[in-house]
């Protein structure tokens, strides 16, 4: 990586933060500018043809074009936007095939195999973790997980299982899904959520069952209001129990509103739209009748027994007092 580049005018070392600024007194745009100084330090590969050549037939990652071009994350992004080429996001980044291979490498050289997966120990340390969250050696045993997936994939896609190619599948399904009427999708998945007691169960929500247990306080594990899932509805009263992680749910106690989450699947989320998102979900049962309390992450995992069980009972308690039971 090249900490300083040459002026193409000047011949100057220069800054390109703070250099970007005088384009004026060269007569040209700051868009310009900026492609006259990567092209003189960078060469051609950062014309359109040879860009596109390594990011999008060659699949080269931003650490592959700093590792072999010398071109910084922010700059390789930059030339992204400039010739208008979209960005990979993190599903598509790792299906790539010079991804995966390099996976295999590493796996090989690491595990001895090509897939870590496959190592022995892992697999061991796989199968206990299992056996330790949900009792089973494998996820797929469960029967919660399989009650959640066969109505998770009845609600998505219209069938319990895919066994075409799942491009062709999900146009399908949702040619088929959109064929329905809103009270046709609404009937179908209120049919498939009815009476669903359990679902997969996070390490977190598997101790806060245990803690409901020994207060000996009735509980549904996974309520749904329409298509939003709630962690635990007490029984015969309107209460609702969230269970946030920190992280996932950017804890105002721990996180600022501009700082960032990084989602596998939605990519990066600012903590106050974490937030805004969180509320709606709140806003929805409590117009719905129902009232919320949320215990946190960091509370049940730092917080002594004893007291994470006087503190579930009386807010329970106190929500029962000013609600009526149902």
């Amino acid at each position: 990586m090249r900490s300083k580049l040459e002026c193409p005018f000047t011949k100057n070392k220069i800054n390109l933060g703070t250099y970007i600024k005088l384009h004026d007194k060269f007569n040209l745009s700051k868009t310009e500018f900026k492609f006259k100084i990567l092209s003189h330090n960078f060469g051609d590969i950062v014309s359109f043809d040879k860009f596109k050549l390594f990011y999008v037939d060659k699949t080269y990652s931003l650490p592959d074009f700093e590792k072999e071009f010398g071109l910084n994350y922010n700059n390789t992004l930059w030339l992204l936007q400039y010739h208008n080429i979209e960005k990979r996001n993190i599903k598509h980044a790792t299906n790539t095939n010079r991804k995966r291979e390099k996976y295999k490498n590493t796996c090989i050289i690491k595990y001895g195999v090509e897939n870590v997966s496959q190592n022995r120990d892992v697999k061991e340390k796989k199968r206990q973790t299992f056996f330790k969250n949900y009792g089973v050696d494998n996820i797929r045993k469960s029967k919660d997980f399989c009650t959640w997936l066969d109505n998770h994939m009845l609600q998505n896609y219209g069938k319990k299982r895919i066994t075409q190619s799942s491009d062709k599948c999900s146009i399908r399904s949702k040619k088929w899904w959109s064929t329905l009427t809103k009270e046709e999708k609404d009937a179908k998945i209120s049919k498939q959520l009815k009476n669903i007691h359990a679902g997969p169960c996070s390490k977190l929500e598997s101790n806060f069952k245990k803690y409901l247990n020994i207060l000996q306080i009735d509980y549904q594990h996974n309520f749904y209001i329409g298509k939003n899932q709630f962690d635990f509805r007490i029984l015969n009263t309107n209460i609702l129990i969230e269970i946030n992680g920190d992280y996932w749910h950017a804890n105002p106690k721990l996180f600022l509103e501009n700082d960032i989450i990084r989602y596998p699947s939605r990519g990066n989320v600012k903590a106050s739209d974490v937030w805004k998102k969180d509320k709606k979900k709140q806003d929805l049962a409590k117009n719905n009748g129902y009232v919320i309390i949320t215990f946190w992450e960091n509370f049940l995992k730092d917080i002594p027994e004893k007291e994470i069980l006087e503190k579930i009972y009386n807010e329970i308690k106190i929500c029962k007092e000013d609600t009526k039971p149902i």
